[in-house]
């Protein structure tokens, strides 16, 4: 079966977020948030904690939280194959969305979904629960 993935996006290093939005986060995840955003790729909580030492962050748990908040709230995905996360457009925080890794690099593309997918994978039982689509692939760079 092939999927009919439409729109891609490739990620920006930019957070369209609406300002009070990203305000009334915690000072953690919203210097988590942007460390995504700043980093522009996946990134590894040890990663993100090496990041952010020189902001006053150095527990693991402490990014860990910030992460699941962020996860929750739909600002980010955690990339489960590369165990890693990325910040998303603020117009796909709540869509279902694909990604499309290179295997080499781990440059990542954004997928948004289109309904007929969704429907297609909604009959065929692969909705139930948590579904993860990630696409591996040698992007043209490498």
């Amino acid at each position: 079966m092939t999927l009919s993935l439409q729109g891609v996006h490739e990620h920006a290093a930019h957070d369209d977020s609406p300002p009070d939005e990203k305000l009334s986060l915690p000072l953690n995840a919203r210097l988590v948030l942007e460390a995504l955003v700043e980093a522009d790729e996946p990134c590894k909580a040890y990663n993100l904690l090496e990041r952010l030492r020189d902001k006053g962050v150095s527990a693991p748990m402490t990014v860990y939280r910030a992460l699941d908040r962020l996860t929750e709230l739909g600002h980010i995905r955690r990339i489960e194959s590369l165990n890693a996360y990325i910040a998303l457009p603020a117009e796909l925080h709540d869509q279902p969305v694909a990604f499309r890794i290179c295997r080499r690099c781990h440059r990542t593309e954004i997928i948004p979904l289109d309904r007929s997918t969704l429907r297609r994978l909604d009959k065929s039982g692969i909705l139930d629960g948590e579904a993860y689509i990630e696409v591996y692939h040698d992007c043209c760079l490498c």
